[in-house]
């Protein structure tokens, strides 16, 4: 998975955002205030709050293959 510096940063603001409020609670507008990013800054990343989700889940399911892998080996 090719990510950007920029779009780990989003994707780790959101998993805290979750974290603290729930995934109701994010939100473009709120990721946006937590990041001091305006709503399009964001846009620029990702098209909508699924696709932050779905590399979000992608970004950690890397993470835990590669932490099996060590395992394994």
């Amino acid at each position: 998975m090719n990510l950007t510096e920029r779009q780990v940063e989003i994707i780790n603001a959101s998993k805290d955002l979750i974290g603290r409020k729930g995934v109701q609670n994010l939100t473009i507008k709120n990721l946006a205030k937590k990041m001091s990013f305006s709503e399009p800054a964001l846009y620029r990343h990702f098209k909508d709050k699924t696709s932050i989700l779905e590399a979000l889940l992608l970004f950690h399911r890397e993470i835990l293959k590669e932490k099996v892998s060590k395992i394994f080996e």
